[in-house]
Order: C-alpha cells, then sequence, then structure tokens
C-alpha cells in the first residue's frame, strides 16, 4: 500500500517538528541544570547578604587609626668593647637590629656578657658601703629595668641581689662571696645609651677576642626626630602616638620628638626593626638631601655598612579617647553631603556624620545614644535636615 506525495511530506514535516522541540527542551534542562551547578560553586563569603528592610546597628569605639611619619637621622658610629678575653661561643648579634641594656647579645667561654647602660661609665669597683655618682647612675638603671635596688648613691645589699637577679636573667656571671659581693668594670659590658641601634657586628663566634676588643658598633641615639602628621581632615580631640604596646601623647601640630623615653620606644619598636631590615635589602624607604626615596639611590657607609641617609618609619595616631560609634551599611544613608548624611531609623530621619568606611561598613556618629531599627535600603524618605 503506497501512501501519496502529500501525505508522506505532512508525516515528515511533523516528526522533524517533534524533534527540534525535544532537542530545545534538552538544551534548556542542560542550561538550568548548569546554571544551579554554578550556582552552587559560588562560595559563601561572596554572595551578597543585603536584603531590604531594617536592622539593629552594632555600636563600637572607635580611635580613629591614621599613619604617621618619622624620620629617623643616622647616627655616629661607636664602638662597644669586651670587658674579659675569651673564646666568642655564641652570639645574637645582628646588623640593624637595636642593643638593649639588661640584654647579652655574646657569650664568651660559654657564660652570657651582661650588657648594660649606666650615666657615668663604670671606672672602679663597687663595695658595700660606697657611695658616689657612679653607684646612683647603676641603682637608677637597675630600677628602670625593673629590680628591687636603693634609690640613692650607696652600694647595699639590694643593689647586689638587684644585679644578680639581671645578671641571672641573661645567663651572665653574678656577684658571690668569693669576689666579695663586687661589681667591678670587667662584671658587664657598657653601653652609653638604654638603646641603640647596631651598625655591625665585629665579633663572631668561634673567634678570640681580649678585653678591650671590639665586639659591635652601634649608631648614636637621635635626640630628636621629625614628625609629618596626616593632612586630611580628623576627628577632633587629644590623640596619642602608638608604639607596641606603649603610647604617647602627641598633640595635633607635632612636627617634632625630643622626649628621652618615646625616642628609646621607637628605637626598639618592632616598625623600627622592620624598616631598618627593609633599608638593608634595598626596599625600604629612606631620605637624604632632596626628600624621600628608594634605598637603592642611598649610600653605604663603608665603616658600618649601614645607609647614611636618614629612616623613615610609620606609626599610628590615635584619640585618646575613643569615640562611639553605630555601623550600619553604607546603603543605608542617604542624602549625603560632605561627610554628613541621614538615616531612616524606626521610620524616622536622623542627622548623622560619616566618620569612617571599611571592610563594607559604614561608621556613623551623632545619633543619639539609643539608636532603633535602622531601614537598610530606604527610599522616599524625608530629608533630615
Amino acid at each position: 500500500m503506497m501512501l501519496d506525495n502529500g501525505r508522506t511530506k505532512r508525516i515528515t514535516s511533523v516528526s522533524i517538528s517533534v524533534i527540534v522541540l525535544i532537542g530545545l527542551i534538552v538544551a534548556s534542562c542542560g542550561v538550568a541544570v548548569g546554571f544551579l551547578l554554578t550556582k552552587s560553586m559560588i562560595p559563601p563569603t561572596l554572595v551578597s547578604t543585603t536584603r531590604g528592610g531594617s536592622i539593629a546597628p552594632a555600636s563600637s569605639r572607635y580611635d580613629d587609626p591614621r599613619d604617621i611619619s618619622v624620620t629617623i637621622p643616622s647616627g655616629v658610629s661607636q664602638s662597644v668593647s669586651s670587658v674579659v678575653a675569651g673564646t666568642v661561643t655564641g652570639t645574637t648579634c645582628v646588623s640593624g637590629m637595636t642593643a638593649q641594656s639588661g640584654t647579652s647579645l655574646f657569650s664568651i667561654n660559654e657564660v652570657g656578657q651582661l650588657m648594660l647602660h649606666t650615666d657615668v661609665p663604670m671606672y672602679r669597683a663597687f663595695r658595700s658601703g660606697m657611695r658616689g655618682r657612679d653607684i646612683a647612675a647603676l641603682n637608677t638603671e637597675l630600677i628602670r629595668l625593673g629590680y628591687a635596688a636603693p634609690n640613692g648613691d650607696t652600694m647595699t645589699w639590694a643593689t647586689v641581689v638587684a644585679f644578680n637577679g639581671l645578671a641571672h636573667s641573661v645567663g651572665a656571671k653574678q656577684l658571690t662571696r668569693d669576689n666579695g659581693w663586687q661589681i667591678t668594670p670587667s662584671s658587664f659590658v657598657w653601653l652609653s645609651q638604654t638603646a641603640a641601634p647596631i651598625a655591625s657586628c665585629a665579633a663572631e663566634t668561634g673567634q678570640n677576642v681580649t678585653e678591650g676588643m671590639e665586639l659591635m658598633s652601634t649608631g648614636a641615639l637621635p635626640t630628636s626626630m621629625t614628625v609629618s602628621l596626616p593632612k586630611t581632615q580628623i576627628i577632633a580631640g587629644d590623640r596619642m602616638m602608638v608604639i607596641g604596646n606603649k603610647r604617647f601623647d602627641m598633640a595635633a601640630g607635632t612636627a617634632e620628638i625630643t622626649n628621652a623615653d618615646e625616642i628609646n620606644a621607637i628605637m626598639s619598636s618592632n616598625e623600627y626593626k622592620s624598616a631598618k631590615s627593609q633599608t638593608a635589602s634595598g626596599t625600604g624607604v629612606l631620605t637624604g638631601g632632596t626628600g624621600a626615596g628608594s634605598v637603592s639611590g642611598g649610600s653605604l657607609d663603608s665603616a658600618t655598612g649601614g645607609v647614611n641617609e636618614a629612616l623613615i618609619v610609620t606609626f599610628k595616631w590615635v584619640l585618646k579617647t575613643p569615640i562611639n560609634v553605630w555601623e550600619v551599611p553604607p546603603s543605608a544613608v542617604y542624602d549625603v553631603a560632605g561627610n554628613q548624611g541621614c538615616i531612616a531609623a524606626d521610620g524616622k530621619p536622623v542627622v548623622i556624620t560619616i566618620v569612617a568606611s571599611e571592610l563594607g561598613k559604614t561608621m556613623i556618629a551623632g545619633a543619639s545614644d539609643t539608636l532603633g531599627r535602622v531601614n537598610i535600603a530606604p527610599s522616599g524618605t524625608q530629608k533630615c535636615r
């Protein structure tokens, strides 16, 4: 039995249409599955969590941290000499680090060499009952280092106990009955400053040294440093410079640091050590006669291996008394003019001051001590000012 050509063509057309329809359905299913798979692979941290509605804003304390630059001038090299003879059996001396009073960087014949600063260099032996300006200087330094030495110019048993406590802490030789409990010029390596940058290390492990031979050289501790404060607008209030775990008052307009305690803290800070290390490797920032530049353009001191130019170190400058702020999404702030803006709290317009924006949140101040629920994306709200 044979079909006519017209009927055959109709059947063929229907078959093709069905095949095309099935193909489109399969393709669309593939796209949908691919979309779902792709969506499921998006990390949760990249998925926006902002929705319409309102939130209860979090309150926090904000100290408005700003970067300040401190320029540290280079110092004149000084020699630090050994007070005993023997073999260097260990050293932690590294050029660029800071030598600290009350520590030890060298061991000679397996005995730590205590380094100690006194305003008057040691030139005689101290015995119980002796008095003098040099003894007062030793007592003062022991007290500064946290030991219970007498506050005066007399050598007492308390001086012996304080000195032995310090010597024991660094593995140095202690005073004994055999030496008459005397503190002699060979009892410690004298430092002219409480802290000083190390320019070079002369004594190496295995080297034989004699009394008076150089162990290392240090740069003179600066008596002043210049400060560059930010020129951008800051929150009004008393401010402090942060150096490690220490804080020092620093008013707006300060151009120079002369306080000895502050200078010592800077020279002992991790920020200074890091900047010094970067300078030595050619990546730090220094300044010469024409301004700041890369260390690769500096010149080296042939005697110390150090850079002649001053070093620039960055520290934080913060409010002495942090202010209370509210944290809201950036989208919650509207009608912004300068650092002023509005938010809608409990449906009412509130004027606020924008303090800072960081990590996807805006910190605001000027609102009342209590703040209701804040609209995340306000629209058609009233002006607040």
